[in-house]
């Protein structure tokens, strides 16, 4: 099965990671809110809620949500250096603020700085030990940017520990710790982990309760204690209240759906690494009843139905995905067809192996075609939709790992690299494991090769846990049956 989706759906160097879920402060009946309104919502609550200043001018209290505000905005667009100072303002006014704190590593993620990131996580969580957002946060760090599973493993623990961790918090750091356990080659605790954790059934019921809230828009909202079991409860809480219990808006409920569907991706994938396609086609199908016009549910059933040996109902829902997704446009972030194909010549000619360079130095160079999408009739034949890189030539025979051609296709690489930053770095990667796959070069060469796109890209490494099939270690991919 193609690899590399993993940019897509979890946080990697250079991005943010666990931004705390705006909250709505209501001031008690009869009271005026002392706070301005452009202040930003996760600070308002916090305020309020510790007790601090609440001065209705521009003093110490009002600078300071300000900054934090405005730090928000900046990462929000990607303004990195804005972002961080104005969280240093913050901070400077309130040193010991865990929301100055927990910004800062925001800053520090997002800016490819895991480490710094980190500490700051940690020292908001030495100041207030219940702070859910930075907990979550050192586990995505550890896991995805540091590659350090047993870290991961530990800070998954600690939140999964606090109370008031929600249902689909809580779902994320089961994932985190079941895929650091694969890492470190405990595939038993993680088939265990997953088996027995009870967001199994609350994933299930939040994917039952968004079909039925679809076949009937216009119903009064369910509410958790009218629901008949807990699973269905959380469910109803997570996907229709914010922590409040004030109704989401339209926006809002897109938002906690769509996470619902990145999470329920993850866990399929989890279950297929865990050699479970069962498992797998059980989540997936689950995606689709709940989600049946989201091209990842889709994405996510090809995939699971590819892994258990299902390759005609796997392509029938690859071209299903291809399609729902065929009208959105292709990032702005993407580079134009013309640089993609001069950057890959200059790739190819700067690789470290020789038969990679030969590419481009034989008389007849390699031919680069960029195109937006896969065709279809590739998705015919068992292409992954999604794929970036793809290496073209004769099939069998003596030329069997001859490349004739290379296909470059900017959708994939939209979905592989999430974001503008990465574009180049993650192109690089997929360039070289696809071609060291196809010219058949050894493990140890084609390993050579990613670790010379790396360290030109300046991306971490993550480690291989020794499987054939981890999509940490070998991100590209041509066919599903590759």
């Amino acid at each position: 099965m193609p690899r590399g989706r993993r940019r897509a759906t979890v946080p990697a160097a250079g991005r943010v990671v666990a931004r705390p879920r705006p909250g709505r402060y209501q001031p008690p009946d009869g009271a005026a809110d002392p706070l301005p309104p452009a202040v930003h919502p996760c600070y308002r609550m916090a305020m309020q809620q510790r007790g601090g200043d609440t001065d209705p001018g521009w003093g110490e209290a009002s600078r300071y949500a300000a900054h934090l505000d405005r730090g928000w905005d900046h990462l929000d667009r990607g303004a990195v250096d804005a972002a961080r100072r104005s969280a240093e303002e913050a901070h400077r006014l309130r040193p010991e603020d865990p929301d100055a704190l927990y910004l800062l590593g925001q800053v520090a993620a997002a800016a490819g700085s895991p480490d710094e990131a980190l500490a700051w996580f940690e020292r908001a969580l030495e100041v207030e030990p219940t702070y859910v957002s930075p907990a979550i946060a050192s586990a995505l760090v550890a896991l995805y940017d540091l590659d350090a599973p047993e870290q991961a493993v530990d800070a998954a623990e600690r939140a999964l520990g606090m109370e008031t961790l929600g249902p689909l918090d809580a779902l994320d750091m089961q994932l985190v710790a079941a895929e650091a356990e694969i890492r470190l080659g405990r595939e038993g605790h993680a088939m265990a982990r997953l088996s027995e954790m009870p967001e199994h059934e609350t994933l299930e019921a939040a994917c039952r309760l968004v079909a039925l809230r679809r076949d009937n828009p216009d119903a009064p909202l369910p509410h958790p204690d009218e629901m008949p079991d807990p699973a269905m409860a959380e469910a109803a809480a997570a996907l229709f209240y914010d922590p409040d219990g004030e109704p989401n808006d339209p926006e809002e409920f897109e938002g906690v759906c769509q996470r619902i569907l990145e999470l329920g991706a993850r866990l399929a994938r989890t279950w297929q690494r865990l050699d479970r396609p069962d498992a797998a086609t059980y989540v997936a199908r689950l995606l689709v009843h709940g989600m049946p016009n989201a091209a990842d549910a889709w994405y996510t059933l090809a995939d699971a139905h590819m892994a258990s040996g299902d390759p005609e109902t796997g392509i029938r829902a690859a071209l299903r995905s291809a399609i729902l997704e065929a009208s959105d446009p292709i990032p702005e972030f993407v580079p134009d067809a013309d640089t993609l194909r001069g950057k890959v010549v200059e790739m190819l000619a700067t690789a470290p192996h020789p038969a990679v360079r030969q590419l481009v130095e034989r008389p007849v160079p390699v031919f680069v075609h960029v195109a937006d999408r896969v065709p279809p009739e590739l998705l015919l034949d068992g292409v992954d939709p999604r794929v970036a890189v793809l290496a073209l030539g004769p099939r069998g025979g003596e030329r069997d790992h001859e490349i004739m051609g290379l296909s470059v296709y900017r959708r994939g690489l939209a979905h592989h690299a999430g974001h503008g930053d990465a574009v180049l770095g993650v192109l690089h990667e997929l360039l070289y494991d696809e071609v060291g796959h196809a010219l058949s070069l050894s493990d140890d060469e084609r390993r050579a090769l990613l670790d010379d796109a790396w360290e030109r890209s300046g991306r971490r490494v993550p480690a291989s846990d020794g499987t054939d099939d981890d999509p940490q270690d070998a991100p590209g991919g041509r066919r599903y049956d590759a």
